[in-house]
């Protein structure tokens, strides 16, 4: 279990939209931390579920997936804050374009 404290108000609308288009079948490269086993893991994996759950005292995210990559869920979560947070460094739709880039670089650590 990943517990992250955002001290700061969320929009959680903005946040749920923006986790609406990691559903589906994509390349998540850009969401994988290079990982210390030097080979190339098959990168596309299909997630069949991503919510944002209001539970007491904050929000709980459920993600539910054929499999994973290395911190693939603590970078999408990573995005999703930058997305909720006010000061607006991602729109929701900015998901869409950093799944097509690829790049790592490009998602908010």
């Amino acid at each position: 279990m990943f517990r992250y404290h955002a001290w700061m108000k969320m929009d959680v609308a903005a946040m749920r939209e923006a986790a609406s288009y990691f559903v589906g079948t994509h390349d998540f490269s850009a969401f994988e931390n290079n990982t210390r086993v030097d080979y190339q893991r098959e990168p596309v994996r299909t997630i069949k579920r991503f919510d944002i759950v209001d539970i007491e005292r904050g929000l709980q995210v459920e993600v539910e997936s054929s499999g994973f990559l290395y911190k693939q869920v603590r970078n999408m979560v990573g995005a999703l804050l930058s997305v909720g947070s006010y000061k607006g460094t991602l729109q929701p739709k900015d998901i869409k374009r950093l799944l097509k880039s690829k790049d790592r670089k490009l998602v908010p650590a």
